[in-house]
This record gives structure tokens, sequence and C-alpha cells, in this order.
């Protein structure tokens, strides 16, 4: 499904889309990234983005970019919930971005991450029972994995927590319960060397296990 098609669509049915778009800025392949709200040439696309995940979970700053007709409902609605961010920490972030040191801060997470999500893309593409059904993304600190149909997610899920094994199974990202086949996989946690071991491990789990026993 294409983004012109889904971008159509919004404006035939007339809905909006919420795009979260909170980790894009770690991109790993070094090209300038083109938005869903950049490629909206009307008013369809609310586009949210926050400094919490990529600098610090405590500061709890971020910006949203709207549609017009939403300003207003959007600002009294910020407003009512606790009037506004605070100024210092704004100000702080303003300096911080203007200085080019946020840029600097991603270089260093990139240079970071990358080694770990390349193991990690690599152990999933050799495993036997998970598949990258889409096609992976140049952003983000997360792999959206598919297990055979005959395993339920969340019976996986708990298993492995017994086996050290921290992941989120799919469900958890759906309002219908339709994404009971996938697995969200993160490496930022876990150290390099024992990425390889962890997808073994869920590999092993699929081989060994009927879906009716995991």
């Amino acid at each position: 499904m294409s983004v012109t098609f889904v971008l159509g669509l919004a404006r035939e049915n007339s809905f909006t889309i919420v795009k979260d778009d909170c980790l894009s800025d770690l991109a790993f392949d070094g090209r300038p990234r083109q938005t869903l709200r950049g490629q909206d040439g009307g008013d369809t696309v609310l586009y949210l983005n926050s400094f919490s995940k990529s600098l610090v979970p405590g500061l709890r700053l971020g910006y949203l970019l709207v549609p017009g007709r939403f300003e207003k409902r959007l600002i009294l609605a910020k407003f009512n919930a606790d009037i506004a961010s605070p100024v210092l920490l704004q100000e702080m972030l303003a300096l911080y971005l203007q200085r080019g040191l946020y840029a600097v801060h991603l270089e260093r997470l990139v240079a970071q991450y990358a080694p770990k999500r390349r193991c990690m893309a690599q152990a999933i593409l050799a495993s036997r029972h998970l598949s990258l059904p889409y096609p992976e993304q140049a952003s983000g600190v997360f792999f959206w994995v598919q297990i055979p149909d005959a395993v339920d997610a969340v019976l996986l899920w708990k298993r492995l927590r017994l086996q050290g094994v921290k992941l989120m199974p799919g469900t958890v990202f759906s309002l219908t319960g339709s994404a009971q086949h996938f697995l969200r996989l993160s490496y930022v946690g876990c150290p390099l060397e024992q990425i390889p071991e962890r997808i073994h491990c869920i590999d092993w789990l699929l081989e060994h296990q009927a879906a009716s026993e995991i």
C-alpha cells in the first residue's frame, strides 16, 4: 500500500492521519527523511515528534505540525492539560538545537546502534521461523517480525519472558488483536554479543514447541 494511496484515501473519505514519528530522527542510511506530512499536499496529516525518546526521557518536550483547522482546538487542549511546557526547558532545547548539538548527539547514537541493528537484521534473516514481511525502515530502533501462523505471539511472549528474552507481542499494538502472529523486537537494551543468542532462542522455541504447548 503506497503513501500516495493512503493520502488519497484520507482525502476521499475526509479522515485525518495521525503520524507519530518520534524515532525517525535516528536515520541509519544518511539520507534526508521525507515525512508523511511533507508528502501531504493538503491538510490530511497531523504530525507528531518528540525529543524524549532520542534525547532525554525526562525532558517531555516534542512538537506537533497540524492542519490549520485543528490549531485552535489543540492549543486549548494543551492549555487545559498542563497550561504549558516549562519555558526554561524549551529555551534550553532551542539553544541545544541552534548550536547543532542535537545533530552531533544523533550521529553518536546512530554509530552506537548501527552494529546492533545490522546484527539483529542478519540474525532474523538467518533464522528458520522468523521473517521481515515489510520493507526494512531506515530509521527507528524496532523490527516488526512475523512468526508462523500456528503460533500465538502472546503465548510465545510469556514463554520467552521465562527465558529472559524481552520483546512485545504484536497484539499490544492492534486495536482488533489482528497482529497475533507478529513480534516487535528492539536491539537497544541488548548487548551486541547477545543478539544472535536471543534470536536463536526465539527460533528454537518456534522449532520445538507446538502452538498449543507454548
